[in-house]
């Protein structure tokens, strides 16, 4: 299992059709460190946040990287 597969399970947007979780965008700019980087944000708030927070820590987690490694 990958980090899209663990992510789409804890964003929890199950999908009738496939029978399974969508996949979530991770917020890197689809360079190798960028996505790194994104994933490991994502990661980090997933351990800190409740089940029920799920939405505000992906925004949350899609902000911090933003300012720290967006340079565009």
């Amino acid at each position: 299992m990958d980090f899209l597969e663990w992510y789409a399970q804890f964003y929890g947007d199950w999908s009738d059709y496939y029978e399974s979780y969508k996949w979530q965008p991770l917020g890197g700019n689809h360079a190798a460190i960028g996505d790194c980087l994104a994933a490991l944000s994502l990661l980090k708030d997933m351990a800190e946040s409740e089940i029920n927070d799920v939405k505000q820590s992906f925004e949350n987690a899609w902000n911090k990287y933003k300012s720290k490694y967006d340079k565009s």
